[in-house]
């Protein structure tokens, strides 16, 4: 960071002062450093215009190309990404970032396919990469194709496991796969350690009430409500709390059979916008637990009742 924005400030001297004396290459950088600045500042136009005049006062700056084309992804000019991007690899066919945004490239093209093989070039360069292996398992999971997906997150959690991202990401599939109880052994963890983000609070409570740990669920469900109540009104996500609650209504009327906490957690949730049909459907699949009658009642006066009940959970 410091690197860059001292490229901005030579740029400035520069052009302020006249100087005669500067070659191609030293204004070449600065340009450069003056993209990566704008591109921090998330001014994604001023950045590549920067670049651009970087490239025209030292054609040979590789990273003000690379960056060229990072930008040309961002905008879908994937054509001329491409080309770019395959003329680097020309010069330097060992490097793992041009394959890996290569890969990029093709995902936000849509062409999976395309992309997990570029990953995979990637990868027989330099297979101890976690973030390739996480985003190899991103487009099997798109795919539908969640063993291998399952596999490509654990080579990422594999070589980095303390990326609470790559955790999340086969998490996600164990609860896909129904292997909750491995979800559970994998994030669990971090929760006891002290971590409360809430995404990987909102992943637990979904394995946790799936594996019927209503314990923990509860403890989870209430340590991810005082998080999201300590956050700042302007990060307060409704959706996030609306699940939170949801899956803390559950673990009360089903786990603890606790009606009248569990029947206000629910009304809360649905009233901070919680309509997932399939979730709420779930209780139809308990009609014996105490205040059944009144579930139904809210779901039918909400307009959420699900039109054709599940059948009854069958206990093993």
């Amino acid at each position: 960071m410091r690197r860059q924005y001292w490229g901005a400030s030579l740029l400035l001297i520069l052009l302020l002062g006249g100087c005669t004396s500067v070659s191609n290459e030293e204004a070449a950088e600065a340009y450069y450093n003056l993209g990566n600045a704008y591109f921090d500042l998330g001014r994604l136009n001023e950045s590549k215009r920067a670049y651009q005049r970087a490239l025209e006062l030292d054609p040979s700056l590789a990273a003000a190309t690379y960056n060229l084309a990072r930008l040309y992804i961002e905008d879908r000019r994937f054509d001329e990404a491409e080309e770019i991007l395959l003329a680097l690899v020309g010069a330097d066919e060992e490097n793992t970032l041009l394959y890996e945004t290569l890969g990029w490239l093709q995902f936000r093209r849509g062409n999976n396919r395309a992309a997990a093989q570029r990953y995979r070039q990637a990868l027989d360069l330099a297979e101890g990469n976690a973030a390739v292996w996480y985003n190899l398992g991103r487009i099997h999971e798109v795919e539908g194709e969640l063993t291998e997906a399952m596999e490509a997150y654990r080579k990422a959690v594999y070589y980095e496991p303390d990326t609470l991202l790559y955790r999340t990401g086969l998490g996600e599939v164990y609860y896909l796969l129904e292997d909750y109880v491995e979800a559970v052994d994998l994030l669990y963890p971090a929760f006891s350690s002290g971590n409360r983000d809430l995404q990987l609070i909102v992943l637990l409570l979904k394995n946790l009430t799936s594996a019927e740990e209503y314990p923990a669920a509860l403890e989870v469900a209430d340590a991810g409500m005082e998080t999201w109540e300590t956050k700042r009104p302007e990060d307060q996500q409704n959706g996030i709390k609306a699940e939170i609650l949801f899956f803390k209504s559950f673990t009360l009327l089903v786990g603890f059979e606790n009606t009248a906490e569990g029947l206000s957690a629910l009304r809360e949730s649905i009233d901070s916008g919680f309509d997932d049909a399939d979730k709420l459907a779930l209780f139809y699949e308990y009609p014996d637990i105490p205040g059944f009658e009144e579930i139904q009642e809210l779901l039918e006066d909400k307009k959420l009742a699900p039109k054709e009940s599940p059948a009854p959970k069958v206990e093993q």
